[in-house]
């Protein structure tokens, strides 16, 4: 057993527990329950810290510094590997070979095998300069201006032919060339000669005296500078973050992604591309699937790369093992899903041939299709057969059932979580009274048709990435699960075809929250705003008095309410600041109130009880509400988002944006890191919604809320070149009859025998 005695990290409540080794544990309750703090933050820490103590002292030095959980004790724990939440690297620098170091392994396999040899490995390498394409830096493409998204041809200068704002009639740019005297400020540009349209796009060589609003170039004046030269130095070719977001915005929208007219996309120079193997170059290889790339590396021969060759078919046979044979190496990160990108994550770790390990892996199937969930399930398993200890927080039920040990935290969230409420196995659990055990012997609602509803949508998709040509009906002030496996065309159809056709919603993705000890749920909704506000006018201060970030902020903490010493080699320490006591602010902040309230003593209350004392404040009381809507409202106003949980994080963000004017939302997985009972919550949060009019579409895998939406769209059947297309559409009633769809073979499992009972 792992033992640990006296808990007390975060909402923990001085609990003591035994954990069998060698087995899948699965920790499961609703969200915010104290899974996370007992799991990673107690187990994987000390765990972690214990391996780096083994180090040397400077190498420690250099290695992440843990801070000592709050814990009496802890024994039998072995060496730990931990696999958080965090998100891969979605850019265009990341790729599945990156991810999945096949790409480093391709590399070094070159240096030794390629002929002619382009050098070390790095020389294979479009990150980095050795091996690089010099044109597009490694990218594979360039972003060039799309001149017909700036110009209106069939307009004059003075009627404004330039549509580009920064160089349109109102603004001193468009003057370079109207005061040329080049050109007739009344003709066409559809009329001008070509010689003309050459001189405007790409004409320089000479001065033009320019007036800018309170002065004026004048003798020399300006360097005239045609219009594609002068878009590209000023707009394109400089830090995009440096520009207002509506230029930004222009500026997207004017250009257009080229392929690479020097690599032709291959991203990287000659020498790399003349280094062959088989006759093939690395980017031959990294253009082909996975399928067909192991069988081309069983062709490679070698004595001095037969170890390598080997490591490289593991891992591409892990990557098949997992459904996403289809994938190839080269394809970039950010057209991944999130359920492919959650499986690449745990690759390397599930093909470990290491024993006596503790491994930590934190809602391994989070975005994953109910029928990906079995791959991940069969090598959790094989970690354990060879000899680990594997540790699982999870939501999903299927993960909870296989488990050879559960271990239920609760009984709710936040300060009335922390407990250990079951410890056993599945069959025990079942003759439990838990929020868990209720989540399996509930009865499934199961929705038997779609609203009548004028039809709101009809979306003609295109051929785009792995998507087909079809067409969806989507129905107005209803609930629409869009479904299929991970890698099917859920989320390029959302954006590259329902958002191009139908701009004008508000669309909440995936990307995790910004978490950090100065961002609270105060700050993150938006109620800090006004709550200043309204202290700034009654005790009629300045408004950077009540915040913590600038004149309210305690002198001695920065205002983070805590000071974390330098400890050099020794662990690191955080210790309450003994100047503010750990309320972020300065003492002469806590002489103002309101209505006998310190803005100290508004972030110690629970949105709950913030409600009450900001009842007649719309503002304040519309987001709160939305707290309680999410079942969030015993959060505190100042409690860091650092410390929440990720379904805390996911329901969090959906608060703070639900507050939309929009009609029309669409949600990129609301029900990720959630808790089963926790989605009544969120279905009598869409349901709400539905009843305001709104018309929402979720992308899916929660078999619960596909069970009740009122239509369903399912894309498939595989995913990667074996999906994009339209497998189902219709209600979950006839989605149970219909044989070809994944998404209802699982579903009919998931509702069993409660269909025959008529539920």
């Amino acid at each position: 057993m792992i033992t640990l005695r006296d808990v007390s990290v975060n909402n923990l409540k001085n609990l003591s527990i035994d954990i069998p080794q060698n087995k899948v544990v699965v920790f499961t309750g609703v969200s915010g329950s104290g899974k996370s703090s007992l799991v990673m933050d107690t187990i994987g820490v000390e765990g972690q810290r214990a391996m780096n103590k083994t180090y040397p002292l400077y190498l420690q030095n250099l290695m992440p510094q843990y801070e000592p959980a709050n814990v009496g004790e802890i024994t039998h724990l072995t060496p730990v590997i931990m696999m958080g939440q965090e998100s891969l690297s979605r850019n265009s620098r990341s790729t599945v070979g990156t991810i999945t170091e096949l790409a480093s392994m391709f590399r070094l396999l070159f240096s030794r095998m390629g002929q002619p040899s382009a050098g070390p490995s790095s020389a294979y390498s479009f990150n980095h300069p050795m091996g690089m394409c010099p044109e597009c830096s490694g990218l594979g493409n360039k972003m060039a201006l799309d001149i017909d998204r700036i110009i209106d041809w069939d307009l004059t200068l003075n009627e404004g032919a330039i549509t580009f704002t920064p160089f349109s009639k109102r603004n001193w740019q468009w003057k370079i060339y109207a005061n040329s005297g080049k050109f007739d400020l009344d003709k066409p540009l559809k009329d001008y000669s070509p010689e003309e349209k050459e001189l405007l796009l790409y004409g320089k060589g000479f001065k033009v005296e320019v007036a800018k609003e309170g002065s004026y170039y004048t003798g020399s004046g300006v360097d005239y500078e045609g219009i594609v030269d002068r878009f590209n130095r000023l707009y394109l070719h400089r830090n995009q973050a440096k520009l207002s977001k509506s230029v930004r915005k222009e500026v997207e929208e004017a250009v257009s992604s080229q392929k690479c007219p020097v690599c032709h996309g291959k991203r990287l120079n000659e020498a790399a591309l003349s280094s062959l193997i088989n006759e093939k170059n690395i980017a031959d290889y990294f253009d082909m699937d996975g399928e067909t790339l192991i069988a081309e590396v069983e062709t490679i021969e070698g004595t001095l790369v037969k170890g390598l060759l080997k490591e490289i078919k593991a891992i591409l046979q892990r990557i098949i093992d997992l459904g996403m044979g289809y994938l190839h190496l080269g394809r970039n990160s950010d057209t991944l899903s999130g359920g492919e990108l959650q499986r690449l994550k745990l690759i390397q770790q599930l093909g470990s041939n290491l024993s006596g390990l503790t491994y930590i892996f934190d809602e391994p199937t989070r975005s994953l299709h109910a029928k990906d969930v079995q791959n991940i399930q069969q090598h959790l398993f094989q970690l354990r057969d060879k000899g680990n200890t594997v540790l699982v927080v999870e939501h999903n039920l299927q993960m909870i059932q296989d488990a050879d040990w559960i271990i239920e935290l609760g009984p709710a969230a936040g300060e009335q979580g922390g407990e250990i409420i079951f410890e056993g196995t599945f069959d025990a659990l079942l003759n439990q009274d838990t929020p868990t055990s209720r989540a399996f012997k509930q009865k499934v609602t199961l929705n038997g048709g779609a609203k009548e509803a004028e039809t709101l949508l009809t979306v003609e998709s295109q051929p785009v990435h792995n998507l087909k040509a079809f067409k969806v009906h989507i129905p107005a002030n209803a609930l629409t699960a869009l479904v299929g496996v991970s890698g099917s065309g859920k989320s390029t159809f959302i954006k590259e075809i329902v958002m191009q056709q139908y701009p004008d919603f508000n669309y909440i993705d995936q990307q995790p929250i910004g978490s950090n000890s100065r961002s609270t749920i105060a700050t993150y909704t938006g109620v800090m705003d006004s709550i200043r506000d309204i202290y700034s006018k009654v005790n009629k201060v300045k408004k950077g008095w009540f915040s913590s970030n600038a004149e309210g902020a305690c002198p001695h903490c920065q205002g983070k309410g805590v000071i974390q010493p330098d400890m050099a080699f020794a662990d690191k320490v955080t210790m309450v600041c003994d100047s503010c006591h750990g309320t972020r602010y300065r003492e002469e902040v806590l002489q103002y109130s309101f209505k006998g309230y310190t803005i100290v003593d508004v972030l110690k209350m629970t949105a709950n009880e913030a409600m009450r004392l900001f009842a007649d404040y719309p503002a304040i009381e519309g987001r709160l509400q939305l707290l309680m809507d999410t079942g969030m409202g015993y959060l505190r106003l100042g409690q860091s988002t650092d410390q929440l949980s990720g379904g805390e994080r996911q329901r969090l963000k959906l608060a703070s944006q639900l507050n939309s004017r929009a009609s029309v939302f669409i949600l990129d997985e609301p029900s990720a890191g959630l808790h089963i009972s926790d989605l009544e919550q969120l279905m009598k949060l869409f349901n709400k919604m539905l009843s305001q009019g709104h018309t929402l579409i979720l992308i899916e895998h929660q078999l619960q809320i596909i069970a009740q939406a009122d239509w369903i769209i399912e894309l498939g059947p595989g995913g990667g070149n074996q999906g994009g297309e339209l497998v189902f559409m219709g209600t979950p009633v006839e989605m149970l009859d219909f044989s070809a769809s994944p998404t209802g073979s699982c579903l009919k499992n998931y509702v069993g025998i409660q269909i025959e009972e008529g539920q």
